[in-house]
């Protein structure tokens, strides 16, 4: 223990959070582990930044914020020391998605350590605003008029034009996305789909007893030719489309397939709900479907997967005929969203803060898919450089809950493909790998590079993981 505060020092990521937040981290992960231990001295300020080459500043800062967080206390003419009890996980604030040992790979989030002191400054003006009061009793259901103004600059981003009168706050996307259907829909209806898509999807008709129809698709999403035939076989006039990003394949679609949808949908009087929740990720994303029929599209985003899961804050946008419906199934089923967690999100929509926290998030995403063209050579996938996941295609015999089993009992967290399957038989044998909840570069690059050796090894391969 003497020897500790010579030896502790940080890690840092390339292009990840800003170094004294990545200091503070370095201390949570090795006290969460053991390598720390309560009562262990630190070391001094002016040690820690001659060692890690950053300012005094930067490690003054970062000692600060983990005796706040309560990892470590200050002694004055002492020194710094592990706090006694800090190896708690309510104290370190790091739950673990994925399980105790596992390397979380199967939630899609953005990697949030690098945005908290852009979060931490908000809530502090929040926090000393004198209208707090305002946001502490309900409001109305379909969002403060203020606060469905910041949906129109948010969406506006998009090239998607709209006024606030057509704007509804929701508690993230799925919130939209559950009053869409509800609104949308009676018992029986067919929802049409991709045939691998977003979970919740399924979640959400068997809630509304609809019958989800899996349409075919092709590397730029749904074909509109498969989308045709199923409209006028079933007769189903919903669709449900995710097309920026789509989870889980990763596909985008081009400015000239949404336009081929949008007409199908047109020609057979379908309405589109459509999912755009990454797109503000790519940097070149096509105009959305609903600036190509707005008056049979609703529109839904949130800012769970480019600025934070934690604000619970969406934004739908729907024509006079869709909107009276769609508001009061929100209200049905959610009320309203929560005013401070939407004036939180609106005031980093006004000040910049969303746009910043998400560069970041692209910029960080870069440097992931870097470690993960690397671990995958040889490989077959399908990524988008700044996206959140992957779809890596499995070659015969894998079958993907093979390769999920196997991958657990190698200590990697990864969804089952069935949970995105439409059709008993999944259209492809592939698994979606999620990059950005790993808490570090380091433990990512060990992930990945097991989960290669996995699929390399076959079935049967599973002695070849270390």
């Amino acid at each position: 223990m003497a020897d500790k505060d010579r030896q502790w020092t940080a890690r840092f990521d390339e292009g990840g959070a800003p170094k004294y937040l990545q200091i503070v981290r370095s201390l949570a992960e090795d006290i969460q582990s053991g390598a720390l231990s309560a009562g262990d001295r630190l070391p001094t300020h002016r040690d820690l930044a001659w060692r890690l080459g950053v300012t005094v500043g930067t490690v003054s800062r970062a000692y600060a914020e983990a005796e706040r967080r309560g990892l470590i206390v200050g002694e004055v003419g002492r020194g710094s020391f592990v706090r006694t009890g800090a190896r708690t996980g309510s104290t370190l604030g790091m739950p673990s998605l994925a399980g105790p040992g596992l390397i979380e790979m199967g939630m899609n989030v953005p990697p949030t350590s690098l945005t908290a002191d852009v979060h931490r400054e908000c809530l502090r003006e929040l926090a000393c605003d004198p209208c707090l009061d305002e946001f502490l009793s309900y409001q109305d259901p379909r969002g403060r008029w203020e606060h469905r103004q910041a949906g129109v600059t948010h969406v506006a981003g998009r090239g998607l034009k709209a006024d606030a009168s057509r704007v509804l706050v929701t508690c993230g996307a799925e919130h939209g996305i559950s009053a869409a259907l509800a609104s949308l829909s009676e018992p029986g209806d067919v929802l049409f789909t991709d045939a691998l898509t977003w979970p919740g999807t399924r979640a959400l008709a068997g809630l509304f007893g609809l019958d989800v129809h899996g349409v075919a698709g092709d590397e730029l999403g749904m074909l509109p030719d498969a989308l045709e035939r199923a409209g006028r076989a079933t007769g189903g006039r919903l669709l449900y489309l995710m097309p920026a990003l789509q989870n889980p394949l990763a596909t985008t679609m081009p400015e000239v397939r949404r336009r081929a949808i949008a007409d199908v949908a047109k020609r057979c009087g379908m309405t589109i709900v459509e999912d755009d929740i990454y797109s503000d990720l790519l940097p070149d994303a096509p105009p959305p479907i609903a600036t190509l029929l707005p008056e049979r599209t609703i529109f839904v985003t949130s800012l769970s997967k480019t600025v934070s899961p934690a604000l619970r804050t969406g934004f739908s946008v729907a024509s006079e005929r869709f909107l009276p419906r769609l508001a009061n199934a929100a209200r049905a089923l959610n009320w309203m969203a929560p005013p401070m967690d939407v004036e939180m999100a609106v005031r980093l929509i006004h000040s910049g803060g969303a746009a910043e926290v998400t560069q970041r998030i692209v910029a960080e995403m870069r440097a992931r898919h870097a470690l993960m063209h690397e671990a995958f050579d040889g490989l077959s996938y399908r990524d988008q450089a700044t996206g959140l996941h992957v779809w890596l295609r499995l070659p015969e015999p894998w079958r993907a809950e093979q390769l999920v089993s196997m991958a657990r009992r190698a200590g990697l967290s990864i969804t089952p493909t069935d949970l995105f399957a439409t059709t008993q038989a999944p259209p492809a044998q592939g698994v979606r790998v999620c990059l950005g909840a790993a808490t570090r570069h380091d433990v990512l690059r060990d992930g990945l590079s097991r989960l290669a050796r996995l699929v390399a090894g076959g079935p049967i391969g599973e002695l070849n993981v270390a």
